[in-house]
């Protein structure tokens, strides 16, 4: 998937995201970087507004996942990137949300 399609997709569902307890939700990864290949996965980096459970977690990113037709979506909450990870995956994050 291209950057553009996956912003535009998940941009048209901010108010059901935001429904959900999204607070930022930002890709990064391959689709970011713009060199994704047609069975890339789509890395997303999410933060919630309140403390959620691993039930609604999931289901969160099935959603994510059915509203990027079925693409295998990676959710990661930014507040479990490790440190070591984070300058590279906060550089080069394209905010949605």
């Amino acid at each position: 998937m291209r950057l553009n399609d996956v912003k535009k997709a998940l941009a048209a569902h901010e108010t059901e995201l935001k429904e959900q307890g999204v607070k930022s939700l930002a890709i990064f990864g391959s689709v970011a970087r713009g060199d994704a290949g047609p069975d890339s996965d789509v890395d997303l980096l999410i933060e919630f507004d309140r403390t959620v459970g691993l039930f609604h977690f999931i289901h969160v990113k099935d959603f994510l996942g059915g509203l990027l037709e079925g693409a295998h979506v990676d959710l990661v909450m930014r507040e479990a990137v490790y440190e070591e990870l984070k300058e590279d995956i906060y550089g080069e994050a394209v905010n949605v949300l």
